[in-house]
């Protein structure tokens, strides 16, 4: 039976530093919740305290109805991926995975096919006799996320366990965790600082900074519809105005930001919070970079919300072209184009907001 976890108002203290601050998290059965912040945000404490090797100072965690502070870490029935794999250097693979198995007793023929299906669904079937260290850092973490799985675990909690493989590497797993999380429907709570895990793998994902949730909900309401200015930074570079709301009307509002005098306007028709703007607001405008639209010409300089810029660096990646481009006024504008595109150092463009891209952020936060 897949589970929940509950964590209501909890909060880790040490001495006087908050570690947590009385968060509150649902993660429904079968969920992949991705607990997305920068380093020392609060997510691997959050991640210890469901697992069992920390203790809260208050509030209370859950698995469905169960309450489990109380219940000791063995007994919590959780699977644990960690950044470093953690493997036994003197076993084999398949007695790294069936470890979890034998300190539960398991009959020798129950672990046998338990441990085959493991590796079967990690597709190492043919490694479980060779050891830790004559296999590849990705074989390594297949052979981690089998000793995690094989337990049958109500959760399954990773602490960024694809961080140490290369790039290559990384983007592979990814996809092989998703693969895995899918045909297994293991409630499965995920660390990471890197936000294209998070948008990849997850249902949800909670955004943490300084202990608290900045903003908890699916990739796409994250992405799309930040809650500040903090989670739109974060999560995917974007693009920022601080200013007044000067008109509006129904669904059409007219923004004048307070530094350099630009107005611009904003569609907020698909806002969840459309009726919360009013006139003479304080508002942060975002967008992201590959949103904005790029001309090339005088000639093309029609419509709303047109900034002329000249590009100051231009950079290729491979899939994506990044530039940052300057505005007369000093304004820095970051844009991202997919594939290759040809604009220079010193090349003068057209850079437009589309109304319906930007988003609002009450207040200058």
């Amino acid at each position: 039976m897949a589970t929940s976890v509950q964590v209501k108002n909890v909060t880790k203290r040490y001495g006087k530093f908050f570690a947590n601050n009385n968060i509150s998290l649902t993660i429904n059965e079968g969920e992949f919740v991705s607990l997305l912040g920068p380093s020392g945000c609060g997510k691997t404490t959050l991640l210890s305290l469901i697992l069992g090797i920390a203790d809260v100072t208050s509030g209370d965690i859950y698995f469905n109805e169960q309450k489990i502070d109380d219940i000791p870490i063995h007994k919590r029935d959780v699977g644990m991926v960690f950044q470093n794999y953690a493997l036994f250097p003197h076993m084999n693979v398949f007695d790294n995975i069936a470890f979890g198995l034998k300190m539960r007793k398991i009959s020798k023929s129950e672990i046998k096919t338990r441990v085959e299906q493991a590796l079967n669904s990690v597709q190492l079937e043919d490694l479980g006799k060779r050891f830790p260290n004559t296999l590849s850092g990705g074989q390594q973490q297949r052979v981690a996320f089998a000793r995690a799985i094989v337990v049958n675990p109500k959760v399954l909690l990773l602490d960024e366990p694809l961080s140490n493989l290369d790039a290559k590497l990384r983007e592979e797993m990814r996809f092989e965790l998703k693969k895995l999380h899918k045909r297994l429907g293991i409630t499965t709570i995920y660390v990471t600082h890197d936000q294209v895990e998070a948008l990849s793998l997850s249902t949800r994902i909670a955004v943490m900074k300084d202990g608290l949730i900045q903003q908890y909900g699916t990739p796409l309401e994250i992405f799309l519809d930040p809650a500040n200015t903090f989670v739109a930074g974060f999560v995917g570079f974007a693009n920022f105005l601080m200013g007044t709301i000067i008109e509006r009307q129904d669904n059409l509002i007219l923004f004048k930001d307070s530094r350099y005098g630009y107005q611009l306007k904003i569609d907020i028709s698909e806002h969840k919070e459309i009726d919360s703007f009013n006139l003479g607001d304080t508002v942060t405008i975002t967008i992201k970079p590959e949103n904005i639209q790029l001309l090339h010409g005088i000639e093309d300089a029609r419509g709303e919300n047109i900034f002329h810029c000249k590009v100051n660096v231009s950079d290729y990646t491979g899939s994506v072209t990044r530039y940052e481009l300057n505005t007369e006024q000093g304004y820095t504008i970051q844009v991202s184009e997919i594939g290759y595109s040809e604009y220079q150092s010193g090349t003068e463009i057209l850079a437009v907001f589309p109304t319906e891209k930007i988003s609002l952020i009450k207040g200058g936060n």
